[in-house]
């Protein structure tokens, strides 16, 4: 990618997806599953625990995927960077801290659903 593609609308678009995506992928995961629980545990006795679990798990897996997707758009700009020898120092910063969160993210999102394997809903 040439500077001028990193400077117009998509290379941004690109930049700071590659940051974001891991981070609003987290916070939709522990907002989701947090208010879930609480509602099962407070009101929701009536639904079915493997029923809630399977939301569970599919909070987590949406909210990796979505992590997973930074990674992959943090990499490859990370990549353009590396091709590109007038790219500016905001581009590099930017590819590399997008890589670096959204794998830090990712792991995170995996290791907040541990517990949802392990551990009964309302312990």
């Amino acid at each position: 990618m040439s500077r001028a593609e990193f400077n117009d609308g998509r290379g941004v678009f690109r930049l700071w997806g590659g940051w974001l995506l891991a981070i609003l992928g987290w916070a939709l995961h522990l907002g989701l599953s947090y208010g879930l629980v609480g509602w099962y545990c407070e009101r929701g006795q009536g639904t079915a625990p493997h029923t809630v679990r399977f939301m569970l798990h599919g909070i987590t897996i949406v909210a990796a995927l979505m992590a997973a997707t930074g990674l992959v758009l943090a990499w490859r700009n990370l990549q353009s960077v590396r091709r590109s020898p007038d790219a500016r120092d905001r581009s590099r910063f930017m590819a590399i801290a997008g890589v670096l969160s959204s794998t830090l993210f990712l792991c995170i999102i995996l290791a907040q659903g541990v517990p949802i394997m392990i551990l009964e809903l309302c312990q």
